[in-house]
């Protein structure tokens, strides 16, 4: 289910003072929101031992990123 559908019943049970509803919702944001978390540490991970190469690739010199010398 989407985090959208999540936040909504959240709401929608706390309106209606439903705590296992809104217990159930919240769990289910936070899986979603470690999931995301994973993600983004996993970039980080990977940026850590492409920084930690002791070479790095040549850039083209017709490479728009390449800078100018």
């Amino acid at each position: 289910m989407p985090i959208e559908e999540q936040v909504n019943l959240l709401g929608i049970a706390k309106e209606k003072h439903d705590d296992l509803a809104m217990q159930s919702a919240l769990f289910r944001i936070r899986t979603h929101a470690m999931s995301l978390s994973s993600f983004f540490d996993s970039i980080v991970e990977d940026s850590e031992i492409i920084l930690r190469l002791e070479t790095w690739p040549e850039i083209p010199e017709d490479n728009p990123g390449h800078p100018p010398f």
